[in-house]
């Protein structure tokens, strides 16, 4: 509701909306959402974009979308391989090219720093930032599924290896 009062000052109704074709849930996340937009007075077109010319967006601005959608995780766990890739403003995969000076210095205080907690408090510092800016919105959380044979227990999650097993915590179960 609070869309729809927005979208009649819009000087266009037109929104791009783009996804990563490499996963179908992505697609079918940007038709839910078009349905979403569309209802709330926007005409919302979308597009697949293959995984490879999705990590090449901010090298072309022209094929740029209003909005993108994307799963994709970094390859380990410290928290500067997830926020400084995709959020900060030099970042190579800042896709839509937002800035947010304010994270970008939270971030290298927290790269450059050796105390665990003043490294926390600089990541959450840079976090805080980010989601203040509203550039960088996370719309749905897509659960993994873990399809096994009967028989084995202690599957764990752990966020910077999404749709990964960890082998050597499973443990035989009934």
């Amino acid at each position: 509701s609070k869309l729809a009062a927005l979208v009649g000052g819009l000087k266009s109704k037109k929104v791009d909306l783009a996804y990563s074709s490499d996963d179908s849930r992505n697609q079918r996340a940007a038709e839910l959402l078009q349905t979403q937009l569309s209802a709330a007075g926007l005409d919302v077109t979308t597009r697949g974009i293959p995984i490879a010319q999705v990590f090449d967006l901010p090298n072309h601005p022209d094929q740029m979308p209003d909005i993108l959608l994307a799963m994709v995780n970094p390859d380990a766990a410290h928290p500067d391989t997830w926020i400084r890739i995709f959020m900060n403003s030099t970042g190579a995969l800042n896709w839509l090219t937002c800035k947010v000076p304010a994270a970008d210095a939270a971030m290298d205080e927290g790269l450059k720093a050796t105390d665990p907690a003043v490294i926390e408090a600089a990541y959450a510092k840079a976090g805080d930032a980010i989601v203040a800016s509203g550039c960088f919105p996370t719309i749905a959380d897509i659960k993994e599924v873990v399809v096994a044979q009967k028989g084995y227990t202690n599957f764990v999650h752990q966020k910077p290896t999404l749709f990964t097993i960890r082998f050597g915590d499973l443990k035989p179960g009934a």
